[in-house]
């Protein structure tokens, strides 16, 4: 019945987080000497470092923070209130929840209240961040 989905579900949300720990580690391990360009994250036993410049938002959720990159997420406690002030200026606040790397940044649809990242990934743009947001960077990202 319900218990046993349940666990299988279970097994199987643990069985993707240690499969994106391990291609996260993979990655790290391509890039060594990183770790002053790097955002630290410490969960449960571990201690983990991702390039600044990999990661393409952070998002609040469910009283913890996710990390985003291309290829992985990665959880870990904290609010963005206390995360915001440690992060390089490429590091923009876009909404109560999300915090976006603007280097990845396609398009800020104003209308929309939407931010286009590469990859065809979507953030929502408040109000109350939106002009902080404008004046930190571009529209639309020039194309280079």
């Amino acid at each position: 019945g319900y218990s046993k989905r349940k666990k299988q579900m279970d097994q199987l949300l643990q069985m993707t987080e240690q499969l994106d720990e391990r291609y996260l580690i993979f990655e790290l391990m391509e890039r060594p000497g990183q770790a002053e360009a790097s955002f630290r994250v410490k969960s449960r036993q571990k201690v983990q470092y991702v390039p600044y410049d990999d990661i393409l938002y952070f998002e609040s959720w469910n009283k913890k923070l996710r990390l985003r990159t291309r290829h992985t997420e990665l959880s870990f406690p904290g609010t963005l209130g206390q995360l915001e002030g440690d992060l390089p200026e490429q590091f923009l606040r876009c909404h109560r929840s999300y915090i976006v790397n603007r280097d990845y940044v396609t398009t800020v649809d104003q209308k929309e209240h939407l931010i286009e990242l590469e990859g065809a990934l979507c953030v929502p743009l408040s109000r109350g961040y939106r002009e902080n947001f404008v004046e930190g960077s571009n529209e639309t990202k020039p194309e280079e």
